[in-house]
């Protein structure tokens, strides 16, 4: 869900990403043979070792070459950091927006919404929704890959529109399936939206990362350091 600025018609922002991490698709294994390609040796091809020796070359070392390591420090070298952050899976992919351009988008609260699609597309395009005054105006993505995502942040990009018409706050809500309760992940005001900013041209393809946003864009960040939750 998100709220809008001092505009009371529209809501309008260019592009919605959710770094974070996918997990690791699951193909199913072949089975195995039942008609192997080649019949088993009778004789192994490489002849076994030698029985080793009785005697040895040489008589043991009385002194050894190297000296014994130090003792370990007692001191660690820094202390644990008070808020960790979440170590990711090792399995899956580490993606700049876990949301793909065919996500199916369902808008809340618009009167009337247009190329809702634009809302995922990797431009600065933008999402236009008309908005019904009475409700909180909502954006439900599926993304339709039925693989699950740990999100680490959230960013906002504005469009080329005046400033009022850019989310303000909002709440981030995920669900493991379409029959499952949703699940608050965090909510609060965008950081830096009230403010003055530079707005972004329209249909800009935004180069970003999963560490980054395009930083030859204008976009806002909200971090989820924390978050381990898959959705």
């Amino acid at each position: 869900a998100v709220k809008g600025g001092s505009s009371t018609t529209y809501l309008r922002f260019a592009e919605l990403e959710l770094p974070g991490h996918l997990e690791a698709s699951v193909s199913p294994t072949l089975s195995p043979s039942t008609t192997p390609t080649s019949q088993p040796t009778d004789a192994p091809s490489t002849p076994p070792t030698s029985s080793p020796s009785a005697s040895p070359s040489s008589e043991p070392s009385n002194s050894p070459s190297k000296t014994p390591t130090k003792s370990p420090s007692t001191a660690p070298t820094s202390s644990p950091s008070s808020s960790p952050s979440v170590d990711l899976p090792d399995e899956g992919d580490l993606l700049h927006n876990v949301l793909p351009s065919d996500a199916s988008i369902v808008s809340l609260g618009c009167t009337s919404v247009g190329r809702a699609y634009q809302a995922v597309d990797g431009t600065t395009s933008r999402y236009h929704c008309t908005r019904n005054q009475t409700e909180t105006q909502s954006i439900i993505i599926t993304p339709g890959n039925g693989r699950k995502s740990i999100l680490t942040a959230m960013r906002l990009y504005p469009s080329d529109r005046p400033r009022d018409q850019m989310p303000a706050s909002y709440i981030l809500s995920g669900r493991v399936g379409s029959v499952s309760p949703w699940v608050q992940m965090m909510s609060g005001d965008i950081p830096g939206v009230r403010e003055t900013f530079t707005q972004n041209a329209n249909a800009v393809v935004i180069n970003s990362s999963f560490e980054s946003g395009d930083t030859g864009l204008t976009y806002f960040e909200v971090g989820m350091p924390h978050n381990g939750d898959a959705y």
